[in-house]
């Protein structure tokens, strides 16, 4: 609550967060989601410094702050080359390289430096001198991966949307259609009868 207030004072409450401006490789959406973590929700701003003096009204709460910033392409074997966030989380995945499973990383592990680390696709993270691993529940997928199923689902939705209108449309322009019909068959008939009566009325004039 005390962090909600304070980005609502500050015009901030509407700003994305971290998790909506990214694009990640797919099969490597666990990984990042295990480094970067509650990052994921941080506040995508402009400039952290000039938000520095509004920091002491923040008496409660986790707050968390994302500059952007010019993207640069990482090297290939590093986490951040399969993260496409316009550099905002450049920074917090800095030094973490990727390795595709457990074998490669345990092998890259001795060349690491102290402030290096390595992760696999499923989520196996280590350091120099360290390891870290969270599973899933099964059947659960992570915040990211939801993420892009329900943009996927929004996209399908929408074409979804957009078709319905088309064929609304299209069955409105039908229905029109065939009451212009209906009334040319109409004032058809009433030709025809008009017709038969004067043919009628001819036919008794000749007999007479």
């Amino acid at each position: 609550q005390g962090v909600g207030e304070w980005l609502q004072a500050h015009q901030l409450a509407d700003n994305a967060r971290l998790l909506e401006q990214m694009q990640v490789d797919n099969g490597w959406q666990l990984a990042v989601e295990m480094v970067l973590g509650e990052y994921l929700q941080a506040v995508c701003v402009d400039d952290i410094g000039r938000l520095g003096s509004y920091l002491g009204s923040l008496e409660q709460g986790n707050l968390l702050l994302v500059e952007s910033y010019a993207e640069q392409k990482p090297a290939p074997g590093l986490l951040a080359s399969r993260v496409r966030s316009g550099g905002r989380a450049d920074a917090l995945l800095a030094g973490i390289h990727a390795a595709d499973d457990l074998s490669q990383a345990m092998r890259q592990r001795s060349s690491l430096a102290p402030h290096e680390s390595i992760i696999t696709r499923d989520g196996i993270w280590m350091g120099s001198n360290w390891l870290r691993v969270a599973r899933l529940s099964s059947g659960d997928t992570g915040v990211i991966q939801r993420r892009e199923e329900l943009e996927l689902l929004a996209t399908n939705l929408d074409v979804q949307q957009q078709q319905e209108a088309q064929l609304s449309l299209e069955l409105q322009e039908s229905e029109d259609a065939l009451k212009k019909l209906e009334g040319q068959r109409q004032e058809c008939q009433l030709a025809l009868q008009a017709a038969t009566r004067a043919a009628s009325s001819c036919q008794a004039l000749w007999h007479i």
